[in-house]
């Protein structure tokens, strides 16, 4: 997806992370927030201590309190606000959106009043013209989740196909593990690998070509040094421990290239995985 200039309206902690999000991956997010203050103190201390205190947020998001300022030249607006004032926020932004603005809503919940879903309240405030151009993202999620990648279970449905996909696909290279991230990146990285295209990396064994492995779920470990990321540790019995950038992992299962899956145990008695081995990409 190439750079946009995005709007994030709604500067609590399911926005804040949003927003971090959208910067971490290339784009440019003005942040319109409600408080003039916390506006004051994003810009000074660099993370929204309101609502998601101890979090940085990237140079790239830019806050904001006049709707105008957050709507100048963006492609895209995520509407992140609470479903209570939904109507109201939706009707202040109406002047300043931009006639090809595509619309994620993001808020959840419903409203008060009418009891309408947030994109029913959408459809009866915005103009037709942008009926079409609507995305809902949702489903369960927690903001510092989100902020520490960890993966979740939200959907984006759009009536336009063409707004519902404009994430990069998914490729096989992608499961590719970089050991030089941290035990708990590393975790997540396989949780959000499965069902495809699941997470793999090469074993550079003493005697023979590098083997390819697919990796099943891993424990993370504390370990407190002693071998470069991608080292084996320990392999004996029922457990292979692994460095990674900071900390260790254990995968629960493995399964060669075109072979079954396996149990640690099965695998380290079929294989000869010796304690300072590496493990890392095919070259």
């Amino acid at each position: 997806m190439p750079t946009q200039n995005i709007a994030v309206v709604g500067g609590g902690s399911w926005g804040t992370s949003l927003a971090l999000l959208l910067a971490d991956n290339g784009h440019k997010v003005n942040l319109w927030v409600y408080e003039q203050e916390l506006v004051s103190e994003i810009l000074k201390k660099g993370e929204n201590t309101l609502y998601l205190p101890g979090v940085k947020l990237h140079p790239a998001i830019r806050p904001t309190c006049s709707m105008q300022e957050a709507m100048k030249s963006s492609a895209l607006m995520v509407f992140v606000v609470p479903s209570h004032v939904a109507r109201k926020i939706l009707l202040q932004s109406l002047p300043h959106l931009p006639a090809e603005l595509s619309i994620v809503c993001a808020s959840k919940g419903i409203e008060n009043d009418t009891l309408m879903l947030m994109s029913q309240v959408m459809k009866d405030v915005l103009p037709p013209s942008y009926h079409q151009r609507v995305a809902v993202l949702s489903g369960p999620s927690f903001a510092k989740e989100v902020c520490q990648r960890q993966p979740t279970a939200v959907v984006l449905a759009a009536q336009d196909p063409a707004l519902a996909t404009k994430a990069p696909r998914l490729k096989k290279t992608d499961g590719l593990i970089d050991w030089s991230r941290s035990a708990v990146e590393i975790k997540n990285h396989v949780r959000a690998m499965e069902p495809w295209p699941k997470t793999y990396t090469f074993w550079h064994r003493q005697q023979g070509p590098p083997m390819r492995l697919i990796f099943g779920p891993v424990a993370v470990k504390d370990h407190a040094g002693g071998g470069a990321p991608g080292t084996v540790l320990e392999a004996t019995g029922n457990r292979l421990l692994i460095a990674a950038g900071s900390g260790a992992v254990a995968p629960k299962s493995i399964q060669p290239v075109g072979k079954r899956l396996m149990s640690i145990d099965e695998f380290l008695r079929g294989h000869h995985v010796q304690p300072g081995d590496r493990f890392g990409p095919e070259i």
